[in-house]
């Protein structure tokens, strides 16, 4: 299993390539189911739109792709994950960079307050950041699952 998650996920990775800023960009010609996964992972509950193209997506994208170097089963692609910004610089800007991001914020405030957990502008904007990776990870993981089953499904097939 470890080999075919490798396998589907370096297919993946070969479609994003790192410009000189060290920002991340889909390859010309990218693998369009690859494309329509990235497309997927910019949608925004709660918003009537998406934030693409955002460089936080595709980085985020890029990053968990890198944290799935040792994943063995198709549950750890669901359970690693990147950490959020930690300077309140990078935190500021990444709100402010779409409208939609209030929206993660607007969660954050809502689940800390059910959660009764005081916290501060920073964990704040780090947690609503979390919330977004997630919702990245999950939609990757879940496009990464569908097509290692796929390709189980195809082997099962051949063996016969």
């Amino acid at each position: 299993m470890k080999h075919l998650i490798k396998e589907v996920k370096s297919h993946v990775k070969e479609q994003f390539k790192i410009n000189d800023e060290g920002d991340v960009f889909l390859v010309d010609g990218a693998d369009e189911s690859v494309e329509k996964m990235v497309r997927h992972a910019h949608l925004v509950p709660n918003y009537d739109g998406s934030t693409y193209p955002s460089t936080f997506v595709h980085n985020t994208l890029y990053c968990l792709l890198d944290e799935y170097d040792n994943a063995d089963t198709i549950d750890d692609l669901y359970t690693r994950s990147v950490e959020p910004d930690v300077y309140n610089y990078q935190l500021e800007q990444w709100v402010s960079s779409h409208t939609a991001r209030t929206s993660y914020a607007d969660e954050a405030i809502k689940q800390l307050f059910q959660m009764n957990s005081p916290c501060d502008y920073h964990y704040l904007l780090r947690y609503a950041q979390s919330l977004e990776i997630e919702e990245i990870k999950h939609k990757l993981a879940a496009y990464l699952e569908e097509k290692i089953e796929h390709r189980l499904e195809n082997e099962d097939e051949v063996e016969v």
